[in-house]
């Protein structure tokens, strides 16, 4: 319920649109309470070398695919980092990034990689 008050809250915002007291004072209640811990636990994905070494990259030959994360159940991805060490030219428009989520057999997101994090 406190996810759609700030969706809701950020879309208002976004198009110019005033609160009403009663909803105003709701939303406040939300917000005062978002520094106060919660019941979640937070996870970290990472590439690091498992062997202790320096070796925290993945290689790729053409027309393989590599899943960089794979988890069950609710979450929030809140960070991706992705270093790219390419001589292609092109790579930002050959790498595809997929995501998709809830059992999807379809990506709910295929987009070349640079497109998605704004490259050229």
């Amino acid at each position: 319920m406190r996810k759609n008050y700030l969706q809701l809250l950020a879309c208002m915002i976004v198009f110019g649109f005033s609160l009403s007291s009663a909803f105003a004072q709701e939303l406040s209640g939300l917000l005062s309470n978002l520094t106060e811990p919660h019941d979640y636990v937070q996870k970290r994905v990472s590439s690091y070398d498992r062997t202790g070494g320096n070796a925290d990259y993945r290689e790729i030959a053409p027309g393989e695919t590599l899943t960089l994360l794979d988890e069950t159940g609710p979450g929030v991805i809140t960070h991706v980092w992705i270093t790219i060490a390419s001589s292609e030219q092109y790579h930002l428009k050959k790498l595809v990034l997929r995501m998709s989520w809830d059992g999807e057999s379809a990506p709910s997101v295929e987009t070349p990689i640079g497109d998605f994090f704004g490259l050229g």
